[in-house]
């Protein structure tokens, strides 16, 4: 069967099944949590089918950072379901169910495919260019650190404190784990070329950037639209790339 079919069978099947489990809980915030482990499983799948000593190597950088993202979510969120999926429930009227299957589960699952191209690609293949993957296992790191120290900064400044975060990481850029993230993926494309990966697969990190950019990011930041203090803080620091304070 086709690499790339065999995915979307799988992933179809996972967030289905992680859908009928929301339903039944009455929680679709739960897919948040699920997200990081839904790289685990898909990269366990395509791994077992096709184990090399690199390949394994890859999937413990992918069990590391899916693993950590779904634990610091399990820790943030509350057993009951966030707002903004509760608001979902408020406006979208008749046919819940089957708009959230597919707007919240089928859509997320749609991005996942997307964004783990490199990592179906490295899974099932053998790596052909060391250099390659040791670059990208660097560049991987500095994104995973980026993204861990961002995250800890931020919890740990919401317990001593009420107002806008805006210390650390957060004085060079307004979302320090977002950057973490999509360097993340830029360095998983690069470590995909070192296993002979073709030059479209950059499709990976492009999607995980344009979903924060044009998505995540707008919405949240809308949020703070009447705060003057936010509107200072835009002003002077850049919105992704961490730079010296405007």
């Amino acid at each position: 069967m086709n690499l790339y079919i065999e995915s979307i069978i799988v992933i179809w099947v996972m967030f289905t099944v992680v859908f009928v489990v929301a339903q039944i809980m009455k929680n679709n915030s739960i897919i948040d949590i699920f997200w990081g482990m839904s790289y685990i499983f898909l990269s366990l799948y395509h791994l077992v089918q096709n184990f090399n000593p690199f390949s394994f190597i890859v999937f413990l950088l992918v069990l590391l950072w899916g693993g950590r993202l779904s634990y610091y979510l399990i820790k943030r969120n509350k057993k009951e379901e966030d707002a903004r999926y509760k608001k979902f429930r408020e406006t979208w009227g008749g046919n819940f169910v089957v708009k959230a299957y597919f707007k919240i589960f089928m859509l997320q699952a749609v991005l996942m495919f997307m964004i783990s191209l490199s990592l179906q690609f490295m899974m099932s293949t053998v790596l052909v260019n060391e250099i390659w993957f040791y670059v990208g296992v660097i560049i991987w790191l500095i994104g995973y650190m980026f993204e861990v120290i961002s995250d800890q900064q931020l919890a740990t400044f919401k317990k001593n404190n009420k107002g806008l975060i805006n210390v650390g990481l957060w004085k060079y850029s307004r979302h320090p784990n977002y950057f973490g993230e999509i360097v993340i993926w830029i360095g998983f494309f690069i470590i995909s070329l070192g296993f002979g990966a073709p030059i479209w697969i950059i499709i990976s990190p492009l999607t995980i950037y344009s979903v924060f950019q044009f998505i995540t990011i707008p919405i949240l930041e809308k949020r703070y639209d009447g705060r003057e203090d936010y509107q200072l803080y835009k002003k002077q620091t850049n919105k992704l790339i961490p730079m010296r304070r405007k």
